[in-house]
């Protein structure tokens, strides 16, 4: 017995349609999670959907502080993919994102 939410994580679409599945944007948020002390997981079809899972006995507060981590790590995943990094994120990303 256990809690898991996913998030599936898609490339832009244009217009009204929805962009493809992003694997590798996925990994990058993964990988921008651990750095801030998250620790999520990859699965799904294209490894495209995060994957979290806290304890059954999550707090609101806990939700909170969850959500406040992976909203930092899609920014970072964002600067990341458009060239807008910071360097100590490329020295690291360049050894775990191959």
């Amino acid at each position: 017995l256990g809690l898991m939410i996913g998030v599936e994580v898609i490339a832009p679409g244009n217009g009204d349609k929805v962009g493809p599945p992003d694997g590798k944007l996925a990994r990058i948020i993964k990988l921008k999670c651990f750095k801030n002390g998250l620790i999520i997981e990859t699965g799904g079809r294209n490894s495209c959907v995060l994957r979290f899972l806290p304890a059954l006995i999550v707090t609101e507060a806990d939700i909170g502080a969850i959500l406040d981590r992976f909203e930092r790590a899609v920014e970072a995943a964002h600067r990341h993919i458009s060239g807008k990094g910071c360097e100590a994120d490329a020295l690291v990303d360049r050894h775990a994102i191959a």
